[in-house]
C-alpha cells in the first residue's frame, strides 16, 4: 500500500528561478551538546542553478519526516 500524503509531498515542482526539474535534498547534522539529541539542517536545491531552498533544522523522528519538511519548503516556495 502506498502512502498517498507522503507521496504528495515528494511530488517537486520545478526551481522558481531557472524552471531546472533535478531538485535535491540536502542535510546535514548538528550536534546539539545541550540536550544529548541531534538536529538536522535540512533544505532543497537546484543541480542546474545552485538555488537553495528554505532551511529547516529540528529534531526530526527520522530521515523521511525531514526529507517531507523540506520538499513543503521547497514547494511553497516555488509558488511564491
Amino acid at each position: 500500500m502506498v502512502d498517498e500524503s507522503t507521496d504528495k509531498l515528494r511530488t517537486i515542482k520545478p526551481c522558481k528561478s531557472c524552471g531546472g526539474k533535478v531538485i535535491e535534498f540536502h542535510k546535514t547534522i548538528v550536534q546539539m551538546y545541550d540536550s544529548g539529541r541531534d538536529k538536522m539542517v535540512v533544505y532543497c536545491f537546484c543541480n542546474r542553478c545552485g538555488y537553495k531552498g528554505p532551511t529547516s533544522t529540528d529534531r526530526f523522528r527520522d530521515l523521511d519526516e525531514a526529507r517531507d519538511r523540506a520538499f513543503v519548503l521547497w514547494n511553497n516556495d516555488a509558488e511564491q
